[in-house]
């Protein structure tokens, strides 16, 4: 059996760009609808962030939630 090593945080990035492309969200949108659940990130900081892929599941869920995102598919992702 062959495996494949993946870089987590490299899917994590592309789904989370997938899906914000997918809904015609950008940063600036998406960082005024997490201000308005108390997550104060400016445009930049949440493009460093999500360019980074290093966020948390929790964060990931809650931007998931906002885009109106409720199915996945990792396999998308490549």
């Amino acid at each position: 059996m062959v495996t494949v090593r993946r870089d987590w945080n490299i899917e994590a990035r592309r789904l989370l760009k997938r899906e914000m492309a997918s809904a015609g969200v950008g940063y600036e949108e998406l960082s005024a609808a997490l201000l308005l659940q108390g997550l104060n990130l400016s445009a930049k900081v949440l493009a460093n962030k999500v360019n980074r892929g290093t966020f948390t599941l929790a964060f990931f869920l809650r931007c998931m939630a906002i885009l109106k995102v409720d199915q996945v598919t990792l396999s998308d992702a490549k």
